[in-house]
């Protein structure tokens, strides 16, 4: 998951879960260092970035101060935290999501013609990149963590046991 030079000029989504956060968090300093072109004249980004954090809850969020810093530093990011476990009202957070990470990216905009990174658990990821695809983003256009293996289908390693035949009994 990198960024191209013509990355800039579009809108991005950014989906975080869990350990994700760490990588989603490189590539978000990569997004604000890119405002500087060779020769000093200032280059801000033209697309805007969405940017979704989700934990199970509150005390798993990892590094919650960064998510609140890095929106009132840039004008063009929007920050979402998500939790799974507990809802934090919105008097009291108006950044802050409930509910499974995968459907609240996917109620929360028409992402079709965004740019997506998604990273942290497999499981996560895998939902998250269906939910996009299903809502109409195309799948070259979303960078990921590797997806989970697809589940095995019940004794498809194993060969269904077959009954030898008892040989004849022989007289002599």
């Amino acid at each position: 998951m990198t960024f191209h030079d013509e990355d800039h000029s579009r809108d991005l989504l950014m989906v975080a879960g869990g350990t994700g956060w760490a990588p989603i968090m490189a590539l978000l300093e990569d997004w604000a260092g890119r405002r500087r072109a060779t020769g000093g004249s200032p280059t801000r980004p033209t697309g805007r970035l969405h940017l979704f954090v989700g934990a199970r809850s509150h005390a798993d969020l990892y590094d919650a101060e960064a998510l609140s810093e890095w929106a009132a530093r840039h004008d063009r990011l929007r920050g979402v935290r998500v939790l799974d476990d507990e809802e934090i009202p919105e008097h009291d957070d108006p950044s802050a999501g409930y509910g499974p990470l995968a459907e609240s990216v996917a109620r929360a905009g028409r992402w079709s013609r965004h740019l997506a990174f998604v990273s942290g658990p497999a499981a996560m990821v895998g939902a998250t990149v269906a939910r996009l695809t299903a809502a109409g983003l195309p799948a070259d256009h979303i960078r990921h963590d590797p997806l989970p293996d697809a589940p095995t289908p019940p004794n498809a390693l194993t060969p269904p046991a077959v009954r030898c035949p008892t040989p004849p009994a022989t007289s002599r």
